[in-house]
C-alpha cells in the first residue's frame, strides 16, 4: 500500500484545541493511569476517550495514520496502544476532601494528542514554579543553517553542538541553570528542515554578539542566536510546555514529513533540565497521595446510570463543577469480572473499546 493512500480521506483543515482540557499528574508507560480534569458536555452514550477526543479529531486521526504506517515499516504495535489510550476510565474520590477525579489508562506515546495534553499541563506548572523564583530569566534560541541533510542527522548535530556549548567556560560563567526543549519546523518554501533548541535560563547578562560568535565557532558556520528577557512567566511556561510536550504539531505537516519527524525523534530526548533547574519535573510522575484516593465507579457505569442513580449523578456533578462529592457513600466498586460482564451485555451499537488495553 502506498503511504499516500493512508491520508486520502483525511480532512485538510485544522481543528481547534477545544473540547476537554487534560490535566494533572500520573504515571507514565503503556499501562499508566492519568487523572484528567475536564469540562464539556457529554454526548449520548459517549465514551471517555470520545469525550476527550471531541475537540482534536483531526489531530488524532492523523496521528493514528502515522502510527499505523510506522507499525508496518517496523513491525511494531504502537497503533493499537494509541487506539486504547483513555479507553478505560473510572471515577475516584479523595478520602478527606471528597474531591472527584477521573483516572484513565494512557498509552504514553510521544505523539498521542491525548497524552500531549496531559504533559502540557504538568510541564506548564513545573516551569512556572521554577520561573517565578528566578531573577531576570532569559529565553535563548539556537538554530542551524539550512541544510539538505536528513532531519535525523540535523537533530543529532544540533544536540551535539548544544552539549559542546554547555561545556564551554563562557556558558558556565554566565548560566546557572535552565530548561531546554526542541522544536522543528519546515522552511516557508518547504525545502529545508529548521530544527532549533530553545532554552530558559537564569544567570548573568549575556552579550548577544559574543554568544553568537561562540555558537558560530562550535557549529562551523551557524551564527543565529536569539536572546530575550522573560517578561511574562505564564506565557513563557505555556510556550515551553507546548513544545516540550511535542516538538511540533504533526497535523501541520504533510504525511511523509510527519512520518520523518516521528522516526527521526524516536529515542531522542526533546527536553531537559540542568544546573539550578535540575529536577524540575517535565513528565508525568506517580501519585504522591495515591493511598488517599478511592476508586469508585467506571466511566461507563456513571454515564449509563447518571439519570437514575443518585451516586452516579452526584459523582458527575462534583466532577464537572470541581466541587466536593456530596452524595451517599458508594459501595465498593464492582469487580473486574462484573464490570466486564456488564460491558459485554451492553448494546452493540455502543462503540466502546473499554477493556482493550488488557488484551
Amino acid at each position: 500500500m502506498q503511504k499516500q493512500n493512508l491520508t486520502d480521506n483525511y480532512p485538510t483543515g485544522y481543528d481547534t484545541d477545544g473540547g476537554a482540557a487534560a490535566a494533572c499528574p500520573p504515571t507514565a508507560g503503556s499501562t499508566s493511569v492519568h487523572t484528567e480534569e475536564t469540562s464539556g458536555k457529554l454526548g449520548n452514550r459517549q465514551t471517555y476517550r470520545d469525550f476527550l477526543v471531541s475537540g482534536i479529531k483531526r489531530d488524532m486521526r492523523f496521528a493514528e495514520s502515522i502510527y499505523w504506517q510506522w507499525d508496518i515499516d517496523e513491525h511494531s504495535h504502537r497503533h493499537n496502544n494509541l487506539l486504547s489510550c483513555k479507553s478505560y476510565a473510572w471515577f475516584m474520590i479523595h478520602k478527606e476532601t471528597k474531591a472527584v477525579k477521573v483516572a484513565a489508562s494512557a498509552c504514553g506515546l510521544r505523539w498521542c494528542p491525548l497524552c500531549i495534553r496531559s504533559r502540557k499541563y504538568i510541564i506548564t506548572e513545573s516551569v512556572k514554579s521554577w520561573l517565578v523564583k528566578r531573577e531576570k530569566p532569559k529565553f535563548l534560541t539556537f538554530t542551524l543553517q539550512h541544510h539538505t541533510a536528513p532531519l535525523k542527522e540535523q537533530i543529532q548535530a544540533l544536540y551535539k553542538f548544544f552539549r559542546a556549548l554547555r561545556k564551554t567556560p563562557f556558558w558556565k560563567k554566565h548560566v546557572k541553570g535552565g530548561i531546554w526543549f526542541f522544536q522543528v519546523k519546515k522552511s516557508k518554501d518547504e525545502r529545508y528542515w529548521h530544527p532549533h533548541i530553545h532554552v530558559l535560563i537564569e544567570g548573568k547578562y549575556i552579550v548577544q554578539k559574543e554568544l553568537s560568535n561562540l555558537w558560530k565557532k562550535i557549529t562551523h558556520g551557524s551564527y543565529v542566536v536569539d536572546i530575550r528577557a522573560v517578561k511574562n512567566v505564564n506565557k513563557a511556561a505555556e510556550y515551553v510546555a507546548r513544545y516540550a510536550a511535542a516538538p511540533c504539531r504533526l497535523f501541520g505537516h504533510t504525511f511523509d514529513d510527519a512520518l520523518e519527524i516521528v522516526k527521526a525523534l524516536h529515542g531522542q530526548r526533546i527536553c531537559g533540565t540542568f544546573g539550578t533547574a535540575k529536577g524540575v519535573p517535565l513528565r508525568p510522575t506517580s501519585f504522591e497521595d495515591k493511598d488517599d484516593w478511592v476508586q469508585v465507579y467506571s466511566w461507563f457505569i456513571v454515564c449509563e446510570n447518571m439519570n437514575n442513580d443518585e451516586i452516579s449523578k452526584a459523582l458527575w456533578t462534583a466532577w464537572v463543577t470541581n466541587k466536593p462529592y456530596e452524595g451517599p457513600l458508594p459501595s465498593p466498586p464492582p469487580t473486574i469480572d462484573e464490570a466486564f460482564k456488564k460491558e459485554m451485555e451492553r448494546p452493540t451499537s455502543f462503540d466502546q473499546t473499554f477493556f482493550t488495553f488488557w488484551s
